[in-house]
């Protein structure tokens, strides 16, 4: 979990470019994984199982989540801001600017004389969708000016980038798990991050969307509830929490997610540098803004334009004169 201001918006540029990837391809029929796992229920207890079945809970996929709830659609933000952290190193090394320049190395952050000191921000937006029929609408956008936007209807995928038309493509492979993984986002990775800590308050039995649930509010507890190096993750004992809040609500039949809110703050180290650290500040919030009858019918796309195709003249020239030229020159 080693990060720096520069690093997270680098790796929030590749994983955009891995969407775009991943969105060229299609994506499977919504509904049902082969075998769902058994519910996963949270329990009145509040010991450190419970909060490891709160991060199982939150980790399901989207398929499985589909799979338990049917129609739905979940919307989810999350703001990100990574704030380098002055140490005595950065007042000796003149900061590195941005950009590409002659004689500049083609990675100007990385290496011994590379230290940031401007903060960087990200928000993040995303939804997915799925109807009675099973067709599926999913996205993702952020305030870079960058997003993504699919649909499916079991045959085909219809995918587009932001402001863009749509492009539709024949459904092929598993790539369904990973646009659904880009836009389904319960915020595991952030609470996973800041575990070590987390506190977790009594369920409190509720009613939304005509389910029962459990909400359980999020602390931060006085002392380290896991071992530091718990699941031989080493980052986690360097990363140090500086505040957790917020509340988590679980349908109590299925064990899904119905909505979390999480707010949290910590320092971690970047990597390889002990003396180079960086705060980071994080807001996440999903809900389950429709379930059932209430969720819209998606519409397939009626303006749309075919993928590009690499011509094969060879080929075709072959399978023209039907054989009657040798394969071979």
């Amino acid at each position: 979990m080693a990060l720096s201001a520069q690093y997270m918006s680098l790796s929030v540029s590749r994983l955009l470019c891995i969407a775009h990837l991943a969105c060229q391809v299609g994506c499977h029929k919504a509904p049902a994984p082969a075998a769902p796992s058994s519910p996963v229920s949270i329990s009145a207890q509040n010991d450190l199982v419970r909060g490891d079945r709160l991060l199982k809970v939150l980790s399901l996929s989207h398929g499985e989540v589909a799979a338990r709830l049917g129609a739905h659609r979940i919307e989810s933000q999350t703001h990100w801001t990574i704030t380098p952290i002055p140490s005595p190193r950065s007042a000796q090394v003149q900061p590195v600017q941005p950009g590409f320049r002659l004689g500049s190395p083609a990675q100007p952050f990385a290496g011994e004389d590379a230290y940031e000191v401007a903060p960087v921000s990200l928000k993040e937006s995303r939804f997915v969708e799925v109807d009675g029929s099973g067709r599926l609408h999913l996205g993702s956008e952020n305030d870079h000016g960058t997003g993504i936007e699919a649909i499916s209807d079991g045959q085909h995928v219809f995918t587009k980038m932001r402001y863009q038309p749509f492009i539709r493509y024949r459904t092929e492979g598993s790539q369904v798990e990973r646009l659904r993984s880009m836009a389904f986002d319960t915020g595991a990775a952030l609470l996973e991050a800041v575990g070590h800590r987390l506190k977790l308050g009594t369920p409190q039995s509720g009613d939304s969307k005509g389910r029962a649930t459990w909400q359980v509010t999020l602390g931060m507890a006085e002392t380290a509830s896991v071992p530091l190096h718990a699941q031989g993750s080493a980052w986690r004992g360097a990363v140090n929490v500086e505040a957790i809040q917020g509340s988590a609500t679980v349908d109590r039949e299925q064990g899904v997610p119905i909505a979390v809110e999480l707010t949290v703050r910590f320092v971690a180290p970047r990597p390889g540098v002990p003396d180079e650290r960086v705060q980071v500040e994080a807001t996440h919030a999903m809900q389950m803004v429709a379930l059932g009858s209430d969720a819209v019918k998606i519409a397939v796309p009626t303006e749309y334009s075919e993928p590009p195709t690499r011509p094969r003249p060879w080929l075709d020239r072959q399978e023209l004169l039907g054989g009657l030229i040798s394969t071979f020159r």
